[in-house]
This record gives structure tokens, sequence and C-alpha cells, in this order.
């Protein structure tokens, strides 16, 4: 069985049955028998037991919950997902809250962990005050992997290392879409993005970035990182771990979703 083979199919019980059918009883099937967790809070290693025993409080704490997943990579050894947990149907749905997630893939079952969430009652999918829906697939140009996978890396290793507002303006859809924790969602121009990164590089000398895991899919990069600066001042994401995806249309990044843990907790033990 092959390392795709193993996600796919875990990825197809643990989103369907666990998650959307609270099937927990097979949570000790799909993962590892020692399970490493990294959530907002700290790290922590889990037996598949007590891992199941945590969403069974979960349940009960909130009945009639239910895992929406938005977006999805499966690949081989790791699984991604961008999701909501909602109560109710149609009219009556309300959102708990929206999430980010990333499962290593060890021998078919998983392994390792890394999420976050929104604050309560976030919904990403919510429509964005004075502002159009963000455009999706129509006259989407062919898929152009290379391409995304560098502007992926450019926009890290050249526009955020530098600050500098005059590289790559191509590089984004106009308007650019950016979803973060607290519900801010925004609609931003170009230039807006631009002058936000040089205001952050500026009172931040010697900003550093480590990509811990990075992937790609039909229409979205997803990337585990973690930012430090000896002379940090004003980020809150400094020093802690990150989860961010972003969404291409046109070969250009159009949208954006980022969480993290709390300040200080970096997920990693060398980082």
């Amino acid at each position: 069985m092959t390392a795709q083979f193993d996600s796919a199919a875990l990825f197809g019980r643990w989103t369907g049955d666990v998650l959307g059918r609270g099937q927990l009883d097979l949570v000790p099937a799909l993962v590892a028998d020692t399970y490493f967790q990294h959530t907002q809070e700290g790290n922590s290693n889990l037996s598949a037991g007590e891992l199941a025993d945590a969403m069974a409080r979960e349940a009960v704490a909130a009945p009639g919950q239910r895992h929406i997943i938005d977006d999805f990579a499966v690949l081989p050894g790791w699984i991604w997902l961008r999701y909501r947990v909602a109560q109710g149907e149609g009219s009556a749905e309300q959102v708990a809250f929206s999430g980010l997630q990333l499962y290593r893939v060890e021998a078919g079952k998983l392994a390792e962990g890394w999420g976050a969430r929104t604050a309560p009652g976030v919904d990403w999918a919510a429509p964005i005050a004075g502002a159009p829906p963000p455009p999706m697939d129509e006259g989407e140009e062919p898929v152009d992997l290379p391409l995304r996978a560098h502007l992926t890396w450019a926009y890290t290793e050249e526009i955020w290392k530098s600050g500098r507002s005059d590289l790559h303006p191509e590089y984004f859809d106009a308007p650019f879409y950016r979803h973060d924790a607290l519900g801010n969602s925004v609609q931003l121009q170009t230039a807006a993005i631009y002058r936000g990164v040089a205001q952050a590089v500026a009172a931040n000398p010697g900003l550093r970035f480590r990509t811990f895991n990075s992937a790609l899919s039909d229409r979205h990069s997803w990337s585990r990182w973690q930012a430090s600066s000896p002379g940090g001042a004003g980020l809150t994401w400094l020093d802690s771990g990150r989860l961010q995806v972003f969404r291409f249309r046109n070969n250009r990044m159009a949208e954006t979703w980022t969480l993290g843990a709390n300040p200080g907790v970096t997920w990693d033990d060398d980082a």
C-alpha cells in the first residue's frame, strides 16, 4: 500500500466517519498508539484512547456539531484541512469556529497533528462587510504548479525579507482577501498588502522565517511556519507556530487564511 493511498483512505474515514458522523469508536483504528498533538495551547502526547476521550468530551459539551471541510489536500504522508464546525441546517446554521489542521500520516494512521481554531463564532465563509464575494473559478487559467510554487516561496523569501513594495505586484490578484483568527476578513488592494509588509519589516529588524512543512494542491498552497526577530515589536505571531493557506486564481494569490499557536508556543523543540 502506497503512502498516497494510505493518506487518501485515511482522509475519507477520518473526515467522513469520525468528524462527519461522530463514530469515535473508530479512533483507535485510525490513530497511532502515541499521537503527538500540537494546539494553540501547547504540545502533548496522547494515546488513541485519550484522543477519543477528548473528542467525546467536546461532543457532549456541544451536541449536534459537525465539521464542514472547505478545502483540503491529501498528499503522501500528509493531510491538510481548512474547515468550519457548525450546528443547525440551512438558515438556522450557526458556525462555532473555523480552523486549520495538518496531520502527519504514518503506517496508514494519524501520527501527529498541528491545529488552530479561530475565536468563537468566526465563520470564514461569511460575506465580508462592504466587499463583493471573492471571485472563484470563472475563467480560470490552466493550473501552473511550478509558478505557484515559486510565488509561495517568493512571498516569504523576497517580499517579506526585503519589505520592498516594488517587488512583483503581479503576484497578487486584485483585490486580495485575507482572513485571520479574530474574524478580521478584509479585502485588500496590492498597495495595502505591501504597505503592511513594509511596516512590519521596518519594526522587526532581522525578521526570519522558517518553513517546516509545505504543499501544493490544484488551487492552494499550504504551509506550517514560524517567524522570529531579535528586535521584534508589535507582531503577536512572532515565535509561535503558524498554519497558512493561500488560494490561487489565474495563478495569482487571491485569498489567504492564517492561524497559529498562542504567543510563545513554538510547536517545535528546536525552533
